[in-house]
């Protein structure tokens, strides 16, 4: 499994998420674990948000310290988990495309949701971890 940790507004929580999901998405939303498991229609594996504020403590690079400042005073953090890229992308393409959500691709890069969704899109190909993070 790969990993991406996305950092969304404090009311921009799990059942929001569920909400944004791609049409045809499957999925299982566990309150008591704070995890979110999607399973998009056809594919076998899932791409897995699991909340973790302990997260927050990852971040020291002042780049990264000013954008999560951003995010007011208490930001959701998850760790998403994923085996194919590109259902990961169609996925995030529909929960983070905004300008107040965070996606770190944990390949040295922080950026905006609706800005890594634009990349996305620009770039169906692209695979960070196989290009270096760029």
């Amino acid at each position: 499994m790969r990993d991406i940790i996305l950092v969304t507004p404090a009311e921009y929580d799990l059942a929001s998420i569920k909400r944004n999901l791609p049409a045809g998405a499957n999925c299982l939303l566990d309150d008591v674990e704070c995890r979110l498991v999607v399973a998009l229609d056809g594919a076998d594996d899932v791409v897995e948000f699991v909340s973790n504020k302990a997260l927050s403590e990852y971040y020291d690079d002042p780049h990264e310290i000013e954008l999560l400042s951003s995010m007011g005073s208490s930001p959701n953090f998850f760790i998403v988990h994923f085996k194919d890229i590109e259902h990961l992308k169609l996925v995030i393409i529909s929960v983070a495309n905004r300008p107040d959500v965070l996606v770190d691709n944990d390949f040295g890069q922080v950026e905006s949701g609706d800005e890594f969704a634009r990349r996305c899109k620009a770039s169906p190909g692209w695979d960070w971890i196989q290009m270096g993070g760029v």
